[in-house]
């Protein structure tokens, strides 16, 4: 089943939502509701109006509220961890504005500087104002788990999808107010809030019927666009934007092109209107007619929910003690989902021990058969098999006791290993020849014929070196003159071990 996504875009002058069904640009608008905020009637009012109309059923919630209910600062800073950030930036606000910081919640944008610098766009509300908001939202059961600026997720869209040369400003014209961010190096680095009809003087007001905006005082039109115009004018000459920097214009008015026409004449800007695209399907709703969902009515709260659904990180100012906590049935449903991927752990490991075990099960009773065919074909007299390693062994030991010295098995030297370190122990380069050896409970003697008394000597000195023997003594060393060699004689005394 595909999610579903509520989100709101709140203002002094209108609160926007929609629904979003869906995955990815196949993702669905369900239903957008679009409610003018007035005077008369209590925000907690107008909060309960929007959800009935959006049939809101719980589902995840992202909040985005205008420019104008938050602070700006550009700060620049030494680093750009964020953890090093979040904890040092109410600080250094300390020095720029008049709340302390344990009486904000602040979040930031984090920018390539210069000079091993970076530059902090940071942003900020009231711990009061951000309180009295939940509150309000709350009775009409909404806990967003975003709270965010209205404005970024559609400018991060045109980052993004759009082929703009950088940098460029996005301006979106509300019905009292306009808010104008700037994208350059791609990322935020400036977010305003202008007065677009100060003190109503043009009375904007959306037509209940069908819910397009009029004027109802038309005759000051043009004045008040020329003060937005130069208002507009000033705060681009403050943050220094090139000549001809495009301006990306978008707003909840149905027909844009006289306002761009104004600006570009008013202004050394060139303004586009923001067009969307069509990636977000319009779903079918009662309450409105399609083409107003199509419009920029709703642009900030649908691109709020696809922006987050992609994965774009924004400004979220539910964190400290406002972080957004799931409710215990999100819990419940999140524990079964990971208690149902343990338990197939669970099962697939024991599955494969099982395996395993049998594996090895196996592979004994090939090895075991193995054995037992060696020990029949090595003993094959032997017709009682029970322990054929052990049988094997002791088999061994009365062979190897049987060649042992004088064969009394006294000694754990056997012939072979006597054979052996003489052999080794005399070195290659003497002239030696060994003619007979006896060996027997009383130790070792060999005789042979060397070509001098000194070979004798070192034959003696290279067999002491031995761990075998304990003591080496030539018994005898005479002239044979039938060969002219030197016969020898030398006794060899066994050690034990």
């Amino acid at each position: 089943m595909s999610s579903r996504i509520c989100s709101i875009d709140v203002g002094n002058d209108l609160l926007s939502a929609a629904i979003l069904q869906g995955e990815g640009r196949k993702k669905q608008t369900l239903v957008y509701v679009v409610v003018e905020v007035v005077d008369s009637r209590p925000i907690e009012e107008l909060f309960a109006e929007l959800i009935s109309k959006l049939n809101y059923q719980g589902e995840a919630c992202y909040v985005s509220f205008n420019a104008e209910f938050f602070k700006f600062r550009n700060l620049l800073l030494p680093f750009s961890d964020r953890k090093t950030i979040d904890k040092v930036l109410p600080f250094e606000l300390e020095e720029l504005v008049s709340e302390s910081s344990d009486e904000i919640v602040v979040d930031s944008i984090i920018n390539k500087g210069t000079d091993g610098k970076h530059d902090i766009l940071a942003a900020f509300l009231s711990n009061e104002f951000l309180a009295s908001w939940l509150a309000t939202m709350q009775i009409v059961d909404i806990d967003p788990e975003i709270i965010t600026v209205s404005g970024l997720a559609s400018a991060t869209r045109l980052l993004t999808e759009k082929n703009i040369s950088e940098p460029f400003l996005y301006l979106y014209i509300g019905l009292q107010r306009a808010s104008l961010i700037r994208i350059e190096s791609g990322s935020i680095n400036f977010v305003r809030s202008l007065i677009f009809d100060p003190g109503m003087e043009v009375g904007y007001q959306l037509n209940p019927t069908t819910r397009h905006v009029v004027p109802l005082r038309p005759e000051n039109v043009e004045h008040a666009l020329k003060n937005f115009c130069t208002e507009l004018n000033q705060t681009i000459l403050a943050i220094g934007c090139p000549e001809k920097t495009v301006i990306q214009v978008a707003g909840v008015y149905g027909d844009m092109v006289e306002i761009v026409e104004t600006i570009n004449t008013q202004s050394n800007l060139s303004c586009e209107i923001t067009d969307r695209d069509g990636s977000i399907a319009m779903g079918d709703n009662s309450s409105l007619p399609v083409v107003d969902a199509t419009s920029s009515l709703f642009a900030h709260a649908i691109d709020l929910s696809v922006q987050v659904n992609k994965g774009v990180t924004l400004m979220n100012f539910r964190k400290g003690s406002f972080v957004f906590k799931r409710s215990f049935a999100e819990n419940k449903s999140i524990l079964l989902a990971v208690a149902a991927v343990v338990c197939c752990a669970i099962v697939g490991s024991f599955a494969y021990l099982l395996y395993d075990y049998t594996q090895i099960v196996n592979k004994k009773d090939a090895v075991t058969q193995e054995i037992r065919a060696v020990f029949k074909k090595t003993l094959p007299g032997v017709t009682r098999i029970v322990d054929p390693v052990q049988q094997l062994q002791v088999e061994v030991n009365n062979l190897k006791a049987g060649n042992r010295e004088g064969g009394d098995g006294n000694s754990s030297f056997t012939v072979l290993d006597i054979f052996a370190d003489i052999s080794r122990q005399i070195p290659a380069s003497l002239d030696v020849s060994l003619k007979r050896m006896i060996i027997d409970d009383k130790g070792v003697r060999i005789m042979g014929f060397t070509d001098n008394f000194n070979t004798v000597d070192a034959i003696k000195k290279a067999l002491e070196q031995s761990a075998i023997f304990v003591e080496v003594d030539i018994n005898s060393a005479n002239l044979d003159q039938k060969s002219s060699k030197i016969k020898f004689e030398i006794k060899l005394d066994l050690g034990e071990v």
